[in-house]
């Protein structure tokens, strides 16, 4: 047993529970869900990262006989005569609970209204483009704010594209990967008038609308 933490069965919950000595929790993990997560060349394939347990074969009723903490590896001897073994770093990083943050999810979105009207963060193009501290601080602003202005953008077509490469894949619509909104006659969408427009969310019909817009102003 560790000495600096242990496992404690909950079968009512059907759930192990990961603990320091000084009886804090640090993670409860369903029996079905570690059944099912076990990381033995059986139950899981280590390049592909992928679950070899077909869903077919799990019984989700299986119950630990046996549970340790050893070594930072939690040992569990299965109902079902199988034993897993789980390094508590990756419990650590999988846990369920929201006592630890996602470094990822952390940031919360805010409210706002006109008063951020002078004071909408601005990124420079060439920094979030070379430096990954700047593209962090602008994705980190649109979750927070969801609107982000970037300055000294270049003066050409495929500078959006730049941008929106540096996050991830660009979303194919039936307008392609980029568009140009110009004034049109007869349009078919207010987009493509002159027009002033307030903040909205584009194509919020299609089955998942886009989650960032980028626009570059001519």
């Amino acid at each position: 047993m560790s000495a600096f933490m242990r496992v404690e069965l909950d079968h009512p919950s059907r759930s192990c529970l990961l603990k320091h000595d000084d009886g804090n929790v640090i993670g409860t993990y369903p029996y079905v869900w570690l059944r099912d997560n076990c990381r033995c060349d059986k139950c899981f394939h280590p390049s592909s990262r992928a679950r070899l347990v077909l869903m077919a074969n799990l019984d989700p009723d299986v119950i630990p006989d046996v549970a340790d903490v050893d070594d930072q590896t939690l040992n569990i001897k299965w109902s079902d005569d199988h034993s897993s073994q789980f390094p508590v770093s990756w419990l650590k990083e999988n846990q369920f609970s929201d006592m630890s943050e996602d470094p990822v999810s952390a940031p919360v979105s805010q409210f706002w209204g006109n008063e951020m009207q002078h004071k909408i963060p601005k990124f420079s193009f060439a920094d979030i483009l070379h430096n990954d501290k700047s593209l962090h601080d602008w994705i980190e602003a649109l979750q927070v704010h969801g609107l982000a202005l970037i300055k000294d953008a270049p003066h050409k077509e495929g500078a959006v594209l730049e941008i929106g490469k540096r996050i991830s894949y660009l979303k194919t619509t039936h307008s392609g990967d980029t568009f140009q909104v110009i004034s049109k006659f007869e349009a078919s969408n207010l987009a493509y008038t002159n027009a002033e427009l307030g903040l909205h969310t584009d194509f919020p019909y299609y089955a998942r609308s886009p989650n960032v817009s980028v626009l570059l102003h001519l």
